[in-house]
This record gives C-alpha cells, sequence and structure tokens, in this order.
C-alpha cells in the first residue's frame, strides 16, 4: 500500500494566516483522504492531508493519490469559500506503509458537525450527478484561485459556468418535459377548436413538430437559469435582473474577449454576484439545501 501525504500552507491573498476554525487534533475523511494535524503559531498554520492507494504501482498509486487529494482540496474550497491546497503551494510525498491506520476524530466544533453533515449528503450522490458536481467544485475552485490572483474576468467565466451547467442540465429533464406537454395540449385544443378535429399523427405530425421546435428555441440560457431559480425558491439570493446583468456581461465577454479597465468594477460585482449564485445552485441540485446549512465557517471567506 502507498500513502501520499501533502503539506497545505493556510494563507489568504494577502498572505495572512487562514484559521479553518476546528480543534487541532480534528481527523475527518472527505473523498477518501483524511485531513489532520491542523496547527497554527505565529510562523505558520497549516493541515495535513493523506490518501493511501493499494495500487501496486507506484507511479500510478501516486497520481491516483494526487488527483483523490486535489478534489478533496476542491470539495473543502467549495465549503469554506476559500482556496485551500492550490497545487503550486502543495508538496506531495509517496511512502510504503503496511496498512492505514488512520481513524476519524471529531471533536465537538460547529464546523466539524457541519463537515459530518456534509459527507452523509456527499456519500448519497449517485455516480452520474457525481460527475457534475467534481466538475462544479473544479470550476468553484478554479474561481476562487483566480480571484486572489485578481484574475477577475477568468474566476466569472469559471463561476458562471456552474451556473450554465446545472441550469441546462435541469431544464433539458424538467423544462423540456413541461413545454412538450403544454405544446402538445395547446396544439390539440387549437385544432379541435379551429376544424373541429382530433390529433391526427398522419395530419397534424408535421406542423406540431415545427411549433414544437419553435418554443424549444425560446428556451435560452436566461430562461433555463431563472427557472432553476423559481423552481428551487433562490429567488431571495438574486434579483431577476441581477441574472439579466450576468447573462448579458458574460456574453459581452465572450463576444469581445475582454472588457475595459474602467470596467473592474462592474466585473468584481458580477463574479460576486456569481459566486454567491453558484453555490446556491450547488447546493440546491446536489443536497436539496441551502449553501448557509453546508458552509464552514473561516475567518477570511469571500
Amino acid at each position: 500500500m502507498w500513502e501520499v501525504r501533502s503539506k497545505i500552507t493556510l494563507t489568504n491573498d494577502i498572505f495572512s494566516s487562514i484559521r479553518l476554525k476546528i480543534p487541532r487534533d480534528s481527523c475527518f475523511k472527505i473523498n477518501d483522504c483524511y485531513y489532520f494535524g491542523y496547527n497554527w503559531d505565529e510562523f505558520e498554520n497549516y493541515i495535513i492531508v493523506k490518501n493511501c492507494q493499494e495500487e501496486v504501482d507506484k507511479t500510478k498509486a501516486y497520481h491516483n493519490a494526487i488527483k483523490n487529494i486535489q478534489m478533496s482540496n476542491q470539495i473543502l474550497s467549495f465549503l469554506y469559500s476559500y482556496s485551500i491546497g492550490v497545487a503550486s503551494d502543495s508538496t506531495y510525498k509517496i511512502v510504503e506503509v503496511d496498512k492505514s491506520e488512520m481513524v476519524e476524530n471529531l471533536p465537538k466544533s460547529n464546523n466539524i458537525k457541519r463537515i459530518v453533515i456534509f459527507k452523509e449528503m456527499f456519500e448519497l450522490i449517485d455516480v452520474k450527478d457525481m460527475r457534475i458536481f467534481r466538475k462544479c467544485v473544479q470550476f468553484f475552485s478554479r474561481s476562487i484561485e483566480l480571484h486572489y490572483m485578481e484574475l477577475n474576468e477568468e474566476a466569472f467565466l469559471n463561476v458562471f459556468k456552474i451556473i450554465e451547467l446545472i441550469s441546462s442540465i435541469y431544464s433539458k429533464g424538467k423544462l423540456n418535459k413541461i413545454l412538450t406537454n403544454n405544446v402538445k395540449k395547446h396544439f390539440d385544443i387549437l385544432i379541435k377548436e379551429t376544424f373541429n378535429e382530433e390529433y391526427d399523427k398522419e395530419l397534424h405530425s408535421y406542423c406540431y413538430a415545427n411549433i414544437e421546435k419553435n418554443f424549444t428555441g425560446l428556451l435560452n440560457l436566461k430562461r433555463k437559469i431563472k427557472y432553476f431559480i423559481e423552481n428551487e425558491k433562490l429567488g431571495s439570493y438574486v434579483k431577476p435582473e441581477e441574472v439579466d446583468k450576468i447573462v448579458k456581461f458574460r456574453n459581452s465577454i465572450i463576444a469581445h474577449g475582454n472588457i475595459n479597465d474602467e470596467d473592474d468594477e462592474e466585473l468584481l460585482n458580477m463574479f460576486m454576484v456569481s459566486l454567491k449564485l453558484s453555490r446556491e445552485f450547488i447546493s440546491a441540485c446536489f443536497f436539496n439545501k441551502n449553501y448557509a446549512s453546508i458552509d464552514l465557517k473561516i475567518n477570511c471567506a469571500i
């Protein structure tokens, strides 16, 4: 068995210490990775993460472990809204061990309690949804990193991808079905009241298909986002006009490639709105919760 571990130094964008608000002797497990050894003093603030692999080949074990650790760090970055374990700040060490003897230690703490609750929900995500969840937290973690690097345009685009991905998947299943059923229902009424005819596939299918296609074409991204917000009752987190703004802003960046320097303040605002909304989208989509019920507290977060 191979064990890969990394010491994660915790600093913010101005290199001051970050406190994760968990006891020093905490040891918790996320995505098959153990976090332990949390400590802080006047010189440094860090936590250690490790992952064990049964893989015989050392190189494969090393790369698989790093992949797991990076995903676990991205999940924690989502929960804390703070970039944890940036690759350039982490060094990985691999050793061969007989067995993994790590055991969770979960002392009383609000953050530890929330980690336990999150783990229970995380483990219930099915395989198909897990792929989407992992992609979302990758975008989220990357957006936080880019924001700390003051690359807010790229940060905004990354976090917007979460909103776009979830709303598109959600609407494809539910909104498309509602639209198709409504078109069929009203088409039947139309031909009945106009021609006094019942729907006949041979006579009416071509006309019906064209009407359905035109209505489906109205499902633009803005409508998909608003539909998800309405159905998941997220209206208290974002105003309809803010949705209009972030979609327009994103389309402007895509169309023109970049923004003017004078738009920096507006860009930061759009990023913050989108970041807040993306957290609620992920929480509602995968856990049926609002973000405030699963987030982890920190002394310096977005």
